[in-house]
């Protein structure tokens, strides 16, 4: 711990008498070289502490195991609902610059994670000094918490049926699975001793699935052929992006190009293939179902939001193509940033575990490095006979867009902003983003692995009013249809995570797919462009 700095009051007095001038000189800090450092670059203390929080999850397991068996007695809505209150009246009883971890706390739960309204909550910001203009409407975050949080306890311990007993006549089900890749070059003037070169960002999908009622199913590989036009003219950042869009507005239209890439082949592709007969049951898609660029981006008139339209119109189509065959629509995260579950599982050790030592730093892990160690389950085989699953949370589109961190009279201004924006499918911004808000996922974690060095996806899935009810039985089948394509160690999806993650073979056998098949591509594609460059030229000379 750092010692606080001393506060010195120095007193400067003639020595020969009295003096009523006498100066008072306040020091009001006087720091160690080690503590200025700190001052300097807060980045170490931060690393520190998030070093210090997560080494409480590696080490305590005794408490780890305590937790979890409480949180399978504990009503979820009422443990969200319980903490964020105790996260306003820390803000608000807190004066030193704490309170402000709190603050993080608070929005990283309640408004980015479960949705509720800065109108309800009465929060005016962390740049106020007060943060909150009035009392929270507690009966209106209550009731949204009713309608987000759904599920018997906090962490259930579940059995999956075996797979008949799901799936009747037609086990084995279809399941499908795609993943996207991006492959960036740097294209130079062919045969000549040129210096001038262009990125290229090509984008690409791929997918495969398994047929049911067969002796020996295999996977199939689906792909997009080769010179489809429509596909192309959406999934390449090319020359023109790379030299007119700002530094951000091309980084996140080469996001955008990939959500479309992958929502193109899923709804063109994956979903329909052989027919209605033969449609997948369970689809698994790599990543959230969710584009990556938020609703309000759709105003900008460069590339940039052209591409952030249409693959948020893509999503939609997408959606509603695998609502109509009956495709239970899911998607897999693999490194969350939303603190939804570990925020509340902090907060209960410390607080209704009466564990004061427990994280003294406020920082808070991300879901993804708490829940492989919550619901890590020594007595797992694989068999998914007894496995530990979070209470689901519903998210919407809305919520992912950030409308609800503005106010309702804030959210409508926005929206009418997006009618003068026209998208080249005939439909306005306005009409794309409103159809869009329609949509939600309910996500959740579920602890298939006895070993809590690997790290475990968040699935979530599309879920619309008629599955409600059914919410229970929906994640039992998307866990069944795991089983049944089994899990494998993956370290090609690391990214920024040290240990390895387990996910299901589809999505393992999708992502070897599209990247090989976008490395076909992209070569086709440039061998194209240096043969119309070399027709250009000889035209010219």
């Amino acid at each position: 711990m750092v010692d606080k700095p001393q506060i010195y009051s120095l007193r400067h007095q003639n020595m020969e008498q009295d003096n009523p001038d006498e100066t008072s000189i306040t020091y009001e800090e006087v720091l160690t070289r080690a503590q200025v450092e700190r001052l300097i670059d807060p980045s170490i203390t931060q690393t520190a502490n998030a070093l210090l929080s997560a080494s409480y999850y590696e080490e305590e397991k005794t408490i780890l195991n305590d937790v979890r068996e409480r949180l399978t007695k504990e009503d979820p809505r009422e443990l969200y609902l319980k903490c964020i209150k105790y996260l306003v009246d820390k803000i608000r009883n807190t004066q030193d610059p704490s309170k402000y971890f709190y603050v993080e706390q608070l929005d990283s739960l309640a408004i980015r994670g479960l949705g509720i309204k800065i109108d309800d909550l009465e929060y005016i910001g962390s740049s106020s000094k007060s943060i909150f203009k009035a009392e929270p409407k507690w009966d209106n975050i209550k009731k949204h918490i009713e309608s987000v949080v759904l599920g018997k306890s906090f962490i259930e311990k579940i059995s999956v049926p075996d797979d008949k007993d799901l799936w009747g006549v037609e086990f084995p089900l279809r399941i499908s699975s795609c993943d996207a890749s991006q492959h960036r070059y740097k294209l130079r003037i062919p045969f000549f001793r040129r210096h001038f070169s262009t990125p290229i960002v090509i984008n690409n999908a791929a997918g495969i699935i398994k047929e049911k009622k067969t002796d020996n199913p295999q996977w199939i590989n689906i792909v997009v052929p080769k010179n489809t036009q429509d596909f192309e003219n959406w999934v390449v950042v090319g020359y023109d992006d790379y030299t007119n869009l700002p530094d951000n507005d091309y980084e996140w239209a080469t996001k955008s190009a990939m959500d479309v890439g992958q929502f193109f082949v899923e709804e063109v592709y994956i979903l329909p293939y052989g027919g209605a007969a033969k449609k997948p049951d369970i689809h698994l898609r790599d990543g959230r179902i969710f584009p990556q660029d938020h609703a309000l981006n759709c105003k900008i008139t460069n590339r940039h939001g052209l591409l952030t339209r249409e693959a948020i119109w893509r999503m939609t189509t997408t959606l509603n193509k695998a609502k109509e065959l009956g495709v239970r629509f899911c998607g897999l995260s693999k490194n969350v940033e939303l603190k939804i579950f570990s925020t509340v599982i902090d907060w209960y050790i410390r607080e209704e575990m009466k564990q004061s030592n427990w994280n003294p730093t406020l920082h808070i892990p991300s879901d993804t490095e708490v829940m492989r160690h919550i619901l890590c389950n020594e007595n797992f085989e694989g068999t998914f006979k007894e496995i530990y699953v979070t209470c689901k949370i519903i998210r919407s589109f809305y919520t992912t867009s950030n409308l609800n961190s503005r106010t309702d009279k804030q959210v409508l201004n926005d929206l009418d902003s997006l009618k003068s924006i026209m998208h080249n499918r005939g439909l306005s911004a306005k009409q794309i983003v409103e159809s869009a808000l329609k949509f939600k996922v309910a996500m959740f974690f579920a602890g298939h692995t006895n070993n809590a060095e690997y790290h475990i996806p968040r699935y979530e899935f599309a879920i619309y009013d008629e599955d409600y009810q059914n919410i229970d039985e929906i994640v039992i089948r998307i866990l069944s249809a795991v089983r049944l394509a089994s899990l494998q160690i993956d370290q090609d999806h690391l990214r920024d995570m040290e240990d390895p993650i387990l996910l299901p073979v589809p999505l393992a056998l999708a992502h070897d797919l599209s990247k090989k098949m976008g490395e076909v591509i992209s070569r086709d594609w440039i061998s194209r462009t240096y043969a119309e460059f070399i027709k250009m030229r000889n035209s010219h000379h």
